[in-house]
């Protein structure tokens, strides 16, 4: 039997996008700035392993990461699934 890895929990996470290259990550009294365009924003969540909020479980990826910055920048979902260890490794 495997063994959870430490910090198994998924964390959601609001994204802002302020327009130009600015997105500003906000979840459970924490927040990170990342800047960078939407091609670069799209890798760094490829990077945290980021999950969408389009479809249950969380746990689960339905839809690209280029996709998922683009429905945050455009303002139409900014809610996204982080595990908790992945968040941990970027403060």
């Amino acid at each position: 039997m495997r063994k959870m890895l430490e910090g198994g929990k998924l964390q959601q996470v609001e994204v802002f996008y302020d327009g130009h290259r600015g997105w500003t990550l906000n979840w459970n009294h924490n927040f990170k700035v990342v800047y960078g365009s939407i091609e670069e924003f799209a890798k760094f969540l490829m990077k945290v392993q980021a999950k969408d909020n389009f479809q249950d479980p969380h746990s689960f990826r339905s839809m690209p990461y280029l996709q998922i910055a683009q429905e945050i920048a455009n303002g139409s979902d900014r809610t996204i699934w982080i595990w908790e260890r992945n968040l941990k490794s970027i403060l």
